[in-house]
């Protein structure tokens, strides 16, 4: 379900063109994990290629240090 809404959403706002490269930032949290997977599950249906970028924010100390070495 989440990966048809986030298919939508990318529809409905013409996000993104057949071919393209998306940057992902992702800080190890459930949200933009889930968004993630979102995307890696359609890489196909857009023909994208997706390059990952942890971002830490520095909110969670010790976790966020953890999860960057998941």
């Amino acid at each position: 379900m989440l990966v048809a809404e986030v298919q939508a959403c990318i529809e409905a706002h013409a996000m993104l063109t057949p071919g393209t490269k998306v940057v992902v930032a992702v800080s190890g949290g459930a949200d933009s994990m889930a968004l993630l997977l979102a995307l890696f599950q359609l890489r196909s249906v857009y023909n994208m290629t997706l390059i990952v970028a942890h971002v830490n924010h520095q909110l969670r100390e010790e976790e966020a240090e953890q999860e960057l070495y998941l």
